[in-house]
């Protein structure tokens, strides 16, 4: 069985050339999503529910910058405690000058911001954990 992380940047070729605006693949080591947002496409990546914590790891799509929040403001995009919502923006990944959000897969609860803000991350790098407030993320 293919691992779908094994191939993001061909996935995401695929999917700029095409119509669709959303493909999520579940693999053994967790979830992808791709979404057409602002005409570019955004990759989240999600470890499955771990049914002994019942909470959700959300990794770094790519290697780059982890931002907190957007440069052009003060506050943060949330804190541990936070609620938010499927698909809404957690925080920033800044590769020069292109910025991607880093979007939640699920409505839930942040219980943790597991990277330094402004620190260099890489594919897959743990950047928060959030405790679903549904029985399972959002499709």
């Amino acid at each position: 069985m293919t691992d779908p992380f094994d191939h993001v940047a061909e996935l995401t070729a695929l999917l700029q050339a095409s119509d669709i605006d959303l493909l999520e693949l579940k693999g053994p080591s967790g979830t992808l999503r791709l979404t057409r947002w602002d005409g570019r496409i955004i990759s989240t990546v999600a470890d499955e529910l771990d049914t002994s914590r019942s909470t959700v790891l959300v990794r770094s799509s790519g290697v780059g910058v982890f931002l907190d929040r957007h440069p052009l403001r003060l506050e943060p995009v949330l804190h541990a405690g936070g609620t938010v919502s499927a698909g809404a923006p957690i925080g920033f990944l800044r590769v020069g000058s292109l910025l991607t959000a880093i979007l939640s897969p699920t409505d839930g609860v942040v219980i943790a911001m597991l990277a330094e803000p402004g620190s260099v991350v890489g594919y897959g790098t743990p950047l928060f954990e959030v405790e679903p407030t549904g029985s399972e993320p959002a499709s």
